[in-house]
């Protein structure tokens, strides 16, 4: 499943992630941290993206742009 994360105000998207089939029932916490991880491992720039929900405990962030990031 294609996952979406948006920029925090204009909604523009910052990256596309692609989820596995198990995260169709997962709630939207658990896809966005997925698509969150799966953006950092792929090094794209979340600056300004709204990860409001997002549960990162135990991500490795190091070199993640999260600059005005929600």
């Amino acid at each position: 499943m294609k996952f979406e994360i948006k920029a925090r105000f204009t909604r523009t998207v910052h990256f596309t992630a692609e989820l596995s089939a198990e995260f169709e029932t997962a709630d939207y916490g658990r896809q966005l941290s997925a698509a969150v991880k799966a953006a950092v491992f792929a090094r794209a720039n979340l600056a300004g993206a709204n990860l409001a929900c997002a549960n990162l405990a135990g991500a490795y962030l190091a070199r993640a742009n999260l600059d005005g990031a929600n």
